[in-house]
C-alpha cells in the first residue's frame, strides 16, 4: 500500500475517464445542427449490431434533440481536433449554433444527413433504445444503424498506430492525449 496514494471517493471516476472522447451529433426541431463531446461512454454489445451508451446531462440541448428524434450519431474525433472538440464544449447549443460560430466544416452522415465533422476518424448513426434517468443524467442507450470510418484509419480495426487512425482522448482539466505508436498485443 504504501505505493498507493488514497483517492477521495468522489474522484474515483478520474480512474476510468481515459478512452477516446466522442461528439454526439444531433438536430433540432428547426433542423439546426448540434455536436457535443462526450467523455462517458461505452459499446454495450456487438451482435447482431452494435449497441452503445453514454452519459450526458439531461439538461444539454443534446440530450433533449435525442428525445425528441430518437436519433443522434457518434462521431469519433482524430487526434488532430483537440481545438474542434474544445469549441464545441466551451458554447450551449441553446444559446448558439456551435458549427456556424466557429466555421466548422462538415459532411452529412449517410443515412440521417446529420452534420458531421470534416477530418473525424469515424461515426456511427444511431438510433435510441432507451434512456435510464439518473438525478441530473441520462444514460443513453443506442443501436447503430450505420458507420463510416476514414479509409485509412481502418483494417479489420480502428488504425490508431497510423496517422488517419489516431483518436483523441480526455483526461479532464482540458487535458488531452493521443496513443503512441507502439501496439502491445
Amino acid at each position: 500500500m504504501k505505493n498507493y496514494i488514497t483517492l477521495p471517493a468522489d474522484k474515483a471516476y478520474k480512474l476510468l475517464n481515459n478512452g477516446a472522447i466522442i461528439m454526439v451529433a444531433t438536430r433540432d426541431a428547426q433542423k439546426q445542427p448540434n455536436l457535443t463531446p462526450i467523455a462517458w461512454h461505452c459499446p454495450v454489445d456487438y451482435e447482431p449490431v452494435t449497441r452503445l451508451l453514454f452519459v450526458c446531462d439531461k439538461k444539454h440541448k443534446c440530450f433533449i434533440n435525442i428525445l425528441l428524434a430518437k436519433k443522434f450519431v457518434i462521431v469519433l474525433p482524430h487526434a488532430s481536433q483537440s481545438q474542434l472538440v474544445k469549441d464545441m464544449g466551451s458554447v450551449s447549443g441553446h444559446k448558439a449554433d456551435k458549427l456556424k460560430k466557429f466555421n466548422t466544416k462538415t459532411f452529412p452522415s449517410a443515412k440521417y444527413k446529420y452534420s458531421i465533422p470534416e477530418g473525424c476518424v469515424g461515426y456511427i448513426e444511431c438510433k435510441l433504445e432507451k434512456i435510464v434517468s439518473e438525478k441530473y443524467v441520462g444514460i443513453v442507450f443506442g443501436r447503430a444503424v450505420s458507420a463510416g470510418v476514414a479509409r485509412t484509419a481502418f483494417k479489420d480495426r480502428l488504425l490508431v498506430n497510423k496517422a488517419a487512425g489516431k483518436t483523441l482522448h480526455y483526461l479532464g482539466s482540458k487535458l488531452f492525449y493521443q496513443p503512441g505508436d507502439k501496439l502491445i498485443t
